[in-house]
C-alpha cells in the first residue's frame, strides 16, 4: 500500500508542479467533482479520531486528510490510494474508491 501512496504524491508533485509553469496558483488539494458532491483530497496526515479510530494503529501514516461537501455541507475524513484507486473514509461512516484520474489541482483566485 505505501508504493501506492508514493505514487499519488509523485502524481501530486507532477500536478503542481505542470500548473505553476503555466502561472495558476494551487494549493496542496486535489479536488473531484460531481454534480453537487466535491471531495478535497490533502497531502497533509489524517488527524480525524473518528476515522483513525476505525483503522489499526500501523495503518494511521499511510492515510491523509480528505474532506466531503455534499449541499455546502462539510464532513471530514480520510483518504489512502492501492490498486482500486482513492479509498475515502469520513466521519459520517461513508467509505469507498473513487477513480484517481478523476482529482484536479484545486486552483486558487
Amino acid at each position: 500500500m505505501i508504493k501506492y501512496l508514493s505514487a499519488i504524491l509523485l502524481t501530486f508533485t507532477v500536478l503542481f508542479g505542470a500548473t505553476t509553469v503555466v502561472a495558476k496558483k494551487t494549493t496542496d488539494e486535489l479536488e473531484a467533482k460531481a454534480g453537487e458532491v466535491v471531495i478535497r483530497i490533502a497531502d497533509k496526515p489524517c488527524v480525524n479520531k473518528t476515522v483513525l479510530d476505525n483503522l489499526k494503529p500501523e495503518y494511521h501514516a499511510q492515510f491523509r486528510k480528505a474532506e466531503i461537501r455534499t449541499a455546502g455541507k462539510p464532513v471530514n475524513g480520510c483518504w489512502t490510494v492501492d490498486d482500486n484507486g482513492v479509498y475515502l473514509m469520513f466521519e459520517d461512516g461513508n467509505q469507498g474508491y473513487v477513480p484517481r484520474e478523476i482529482f484536479k489541482p484545486v486552483e486558487t483566485i
